[in-house]
């Protein structure tokens, strides 16, 4: 087992073996389609409110970390405050990759300041948006957002994780 991974309480709580729903067919199912892809793709698992998909993800999450592979978990609700979900994404990759391998090093590195860089670029653009919206100039809001900004991007990227830990 490895217990390199958020939440390590998760592999023996959420497993197939004790699922009350039966779905561990289903889990080693989506496990195998997961590592036949090598090219990247986006999964929708989409169902009512209170039909299970929480805890079929948490199940999930155990299944692969025990199989070794480098799983992250990001919890929308948990972090629902955020104006920006895009810091709560950055921020979770960076966190949880990190407790995943502690040995990431210049790697770790080099995705956290693409992640700052996209973060902000992302956090400016938007503020141009609303300033144009709100009084009709769009670099007002860009210009106040840039001159808060005067951070390298893996320090902004820091800064946000600090937040998104406090909260």
């Amino acid at each position: 087992m490895n217990f390199n991974c958020k939440y390590h309480e998760w592999l023996t709580e959420y497993t197939f073996d004790n699922c009350k729903l039966n779905r561990k067919e289903y889990g080693e199912f989506l496990t195998n389609y997961i590592k036949g892809e090598h090219d990247g793709f986006v999964l929708n698992l989409n169902g009512a409110w209170g039909t299970g998909k929480t805890e079929f993800l948490r199940r999930l999450y155990t299944h692969l970390t025990n199989e070794g592979y480098p799983t992250i978990y990001i919890d929308a609700w948990e972090s629902d405050f955020s104006q920006v979900p895009l810091s709560v994404v950055a921020s979770e990759l960076i966190n949880q990759l990190s407790i995943i391998n502690h040995n990431i090093g210049s790697d770790l590195d080099k995705l956290t300041g693409f992640l700052g860089k996209a973060l902000k670029g992302v956090v400016i653009a938007g503020a141009g948006l609303a300033t144009k919206h709100l009084v009709d100039d769009s670099a007002a809001g860009r210009e106040v957002v840039k001159a808060f900004f005067e951070t390298s991007p893996k320090d902004f990227l820091t800064s946000v994780k600090k937040i998104m830990k406090s909260k």
